[in-house]
């Protein structure tokens, strides 16, 4: 228990706003935790930041141009893990966010400011959360629920039923959390801000119908993406 604990708390953070109130809250609550704020990022009414994680001295942003990327969690792109994949994924990313996808492995959460639009999506299994607060002209983005939340708690109620979902499936299964103001986003979902209008827009995820005729044959196929994805991950990661 200790040891998925210390998993847990070692993940880097993000938090992106277009409130300067909110991201100077954040960042004193940085100031007075054990992260080390990492990236910073205040342009065209859009602030942004990322942290370090505890035990791990790494690369998560990048200013470009007059944008940036930054990203959390594990994320393995066109077979690789160095930290020149940030600037090839801000690169070619091109508005959809399944070209940045059908090239990478992982569970991570990207930011990327390019061409003066925002778009923040995870990996389309989900695994990685994002959490999103959009009201009376304030929206705000965190990877993180608690951070999201301490600054906002005088705007939030909870949701007693979720609570209860959450204690006895230990999940919330939607978009829903313990809050009501406060949604989870989707593998299908990515978030798109301009002009500081704050959209949650929809994507296309690769599903195919498994039928009782190609049953066999998709078996063999996701056995397949499996071991291949499996030999990726111990090529760059390690065994």
């Amino acid at each position: 228990m200790l040891f998925l604990i210390k998993i847990y708390i070692a993940m880097s953070k993000f938090f992106l706003t277009n409130s300067e109130h909110l991201f100077s809250a954040f960042k004193q609550g940085i100031s007075k935790s054990s992260y080390k704020l990492l990236f910073e990022y205040a342009h065209n009414n859009i602030f942004a930041l990322t942290t370090q994680k505890l035990f791990v001295e790494h690369q998560n942003a990048l200013l470009i141009n007059d944008g940036f990327i930054l990203e959390n969690g594990t994320i393995v792109y066109n077979k690789r893990v160095d930290m020149a994949i940030l600037q090839d994924i801000y690169h070619a990313y091109n508005a959809d966010v399944n070209v940045i996808r059908n090239d990478a492995l992982g569970n991570y959460a990207l930011g990327i400011l390019k061409e003066d639009t925002l778009t923040v999506f995870t990996e389309q299994s989900n695994c990685y959360d994002i959490f999103y607060y959009a009201d009376n002209d304030i929206w705000v983005i965190s990877s993180s629920l608690y951070d999201l939340v301490e600054p906002l708690r005088e705007r939030l109620s909870i949701n007693r039923l979720n609570v209860l979902e959450w204690f006895s499936r230990y999940a919330i299964l939607n978009d829903e959390t313990v809050f009501n103001e406060v949604k989870r986003l989707s593998g299908e979902e990515y978030i798109q801000v301009v002009d500081n209008q704050f959209n949650i827009k929809k994507t296309a995820l690769p599903i195919e119908k498994i039928t009782y005729e190609n049953y066999e044959d998709n078996v063999l196929e996701i056995a397949s993406i499996m071991r291949n994805d499996a030999k990726i991950f111990s090529h760059c990661l390690g065994e």
